[in-house]
């Protein structure tokens, strides 16, 4: 019997880490020899992986062709916030709200079920509260969010896209 096992760990601290490699089998009287391949490299994030590296966006208008595939899971806000878990990937966007103005996110999933909401990015990294939050818990619905700055200053906020798995086309309408 011969298998692949890929599996990509991200170590997020600035510390090492360990991590447990087991090899088991189905069967409980089966048992042999065999051979492993291990391999720990640096993993370079991808723009909006991390609340470090948010992926701005500059303007309103239809963004289209973004997913959340190839990303981590690096945010888990409380049910609270959007009213279902969000062990999925996610995908965070800085977006500068003027003045007086009011963001309106539409995220359009293709064959999966997203979830949409707004952190602080001062509060990213624990994201356990969150200014507004959508999941209306259907598969491939649309969710959207709205949010007013209403202070006399503009306002950078994180829009995350999350959800269970997959990824979809992402709209941000002009207010």
């Amino acid at each position: 019997l011969f298998a692949v096992v890929r599996d990509v760990q991200r170590n997020t601290t600035t510390s090492p880490t360990t991590a447990y490699l087991i090899v088991d089998s189905q069967v409980p009287s089966e048992s042999g020899t065999f051979s492993i391949a291990v391999d720990a490299q640096p993993i370079a994030a991808l723009a909006g992986d991390t609340c470090q590296m948010p992926q701005p966006i500059l303007m309103s208008g239809l963004m289209q062709g973004l997913t959340t595939s190839g990303y981590f899971n690096d945010l888990s806000p409380t049910v609270s916030c959007t009213g279902y878990a969000n062990p999925a990937p996610d995908r965070i966007f800085s977006f500068e709200i003027p003045a007086g103005n009011q963001l309106t996110a539409v995220v359009i999933p293709n064959g999966w079920d997203p979830s949409l909401y707004i952190v602080d990015p001062m509060s990213c990294l624990n994201a356990q509260t969150c200014l507004v939050g959508s999941d209306t818990g259907n598969n491939n619905g649309s969710e959207s969010v709205r949010f007013t700055n209403t202070s006399t200053v503009a306002r950078t906020v994180f829009l995350v896209v999350d959800g269970f798995a997959g990824h979809g086309s992402v709209r941000f309408p002009p207010s």
